[in-house]
C-alpha cells in the first residue's frame, strides 16, 4: 500500500509540472501570436488612387491632399482636370475613412480591400452643374497610382 500512494503522490506532482509548463507555453504561444497580429496592423497608404474605365477620355483621381492622425482630406478630380471636390473627415477603423462635403453634407466611405485597393460608397447626393459627375465618381473602385 505504501508503494501506491507514493506512487500517486508522485504521479500527481508529475501532472500538476506538466499542466503548469503546459499552461506556460499556451500563453507564451498566445503572446507571440498577440503580437504578431499587433506588428501587421493596416496601414492606410496615403496617394493617390486612380479608376481609368469610369470616363472614356479622363482618368477618376482620389488623391489624398492631408493626413494627420485621424484626420484626413481627400480630392475628388479627373485627370485632364474637368472639376474636382474636396471633402474632410476622419479614420473610423483600420480599414475604413469617412469624409463629408460640407455644402451639401454628401458623406463618402473609403474602405480599403487591401493596401492598394479602396471602395468608395456615398450616402447623399449632389448638387449643381457636375454633381452627375462627382455621383460617378463616389460609388466606385480606386488603385493606388503613386504614394505620398
Amino acid at each position: 500500500m505504501l508503494f501506491s500512494l507514493s506512487h500517486l503522490v508522485l504521479s500527481t506532482y508529475k501532472s500538476d509540472d506538466f499542466e503548469k509548463k503546459n499552461a506556460e507555453l499556451i500563453g507564451k504561444v498566445e503572446d507571440e501570436r498577440n503580437e504578431a497580429e499587433r506588428s501587421e496592423e493596416f496601414t492606410i497608404r496615403a496617394g493617390v488612387y486612380v479608376n481609368d474605365q469610369l470616363f472614356e477620355d479622363h482618368k477618376a483621381l482620389l488623391t489624398f491632399i492631408y493626413y494627420e492622425g485621424d484626420e484626413v482630406g481627400v480630392e475628388f478630380s479627373t485627370e485632364p482636370q474637368l472639376n474636382s471636390i474636396v471633402m474632410y473627415g476622419v479614420r473610423t477603423d483600420e480599414r475604413t475613412i469617412q469624409v463629408a462635403e460640407e455644402y451639401t453634407g454628401v458623406v463618402a466611405t473609403l474602405t480599403w480591400d487591401n493596401e492598394n485597393e479602396v471602395t468608395v460608397t456615398c450616402s447623399g447626393e449632389f448638387t449643381g452643374m457636375d454633381s452627375a459627375l462627382f455621383d460617378k465618381m463616389v460609388n466606385t473602385h480606386y488603385t493606388l497610382e503613386s504614394e505620398l
